[in-house]
């Protein structure tokens, strides 16, 4: 190193564990942004108060399930909700199997982006732990 010090092999060796530590750690970020673990959520409120462009984006929203406004259809496998804001719901649609447990769970999280037609198309609805919804008996 400085002054033509010959590199001990502990000095390779703390290089050595600080690369492996910083590529582990990239790879960790790239794969949370890859799965969408970072990804904020909206209450529905917030998002009808951002600007346009972001509606363009995938996003999530958590809102309360309007009550009588979850429909299903196995046939086209096409889901439409509502979830609440105290202003302005926000229609959902969703394509795809109907999540277990969806007619219990007061409230959800859509991931996707809205649509030129005002419907917001969600690529996936998240619920809580089912075990939220039963009675304590």
């Amino acid at each position: 190193m400085a002054g033509g010090e010959p590199v001990t092999k502990k000095t390779r060796f703390v290089l050595a564990a600080v690369v492996v530590v910083l590529a582990f750690a990239v790879l960790v970020i790239t794969g949370m942004r890859k799965s969408g673990a970072t990804l904020y959520y909206f209450t529905v409120d917030e998002f009808w108060q951002q600007p346009a462009p972001v509606w363009n984006q995938v996003v999530r929203v958590n809102g309360e399930i309007v009550p009588g406004s979850v429909h299903y259809d196995p046939g086209t496998l096409m889901l439409t909700m509502a979830l609440r804001g105290s202003q302005k719901n926000l229609p959902v649609v969703y394509h795809g199997a109907k999540p277990d447990y969806l007619d219990q769970a007061p409230s959800a999280v859509v991931e996707g982006k809205l649509g030129t037609d005002g419907v917001f198309q969600a690529d996936q609805i998240l619920l809580k732990c089912p075990s939220k919804y039963e009675s304590g008996k």
